[in-house]
């Protein structure tokens, strides 16, 4: 249960963590998109790097919610081999369903790459 509880707060850093890097960057961007007289910085760099930043983040989510379905199928290995056959036969382990997962790692971040394609090709 424990390596269960530590797999959710690791998501939820790493989640919080991509959040807070986009909206520097639309800040930034939206900012200095703005700004009179335009900059002489060209912001499309600062829109590949939420493009960027955006695909790291639903590449991470997917190898999680991979790795958090290999965790449960050896932790209900682990309940056979500790002499506990039967609780591991009739009450297969379920992990709790990734529903804030999808949400927050793939919902969120594709919505921030539609935004920023839209912006770059806009």
């Amino acid at each position: 249960w424990d390596q269960i509880k530590h797999d959710d707060l690791l998501f939820t850093e790493r989640a919080n963590f991509f959040l807070v890097a986009e909206s520097i960057l639309l800040g930034a961007y939206a900012t200095l998109g703005s700004a009179t007289p335009p900059p002489k910085v060209p912001i499309h760099g600062i829109g590949l790097a939420g493009i960027v930043l955006g695909s790291v983040w639903i590449w991470t989510t997917y190898r999680h919610i991979e790795a958090r379905e290999i965790l449960g199928k050896e932790l209900q290995t682990e309940l056979k081999k500790e002499g506990a056959p039967f609780i591991a036969d009739h009450y297969p382990l379920k992990l709790p369903k990734p529903g804030a997962h999808v949400l927050m790692g793939y919902l969120i971040p594709g919505i921030l790459l539609s935004l920023w394609i839209f912006w770059l090709l806009g």
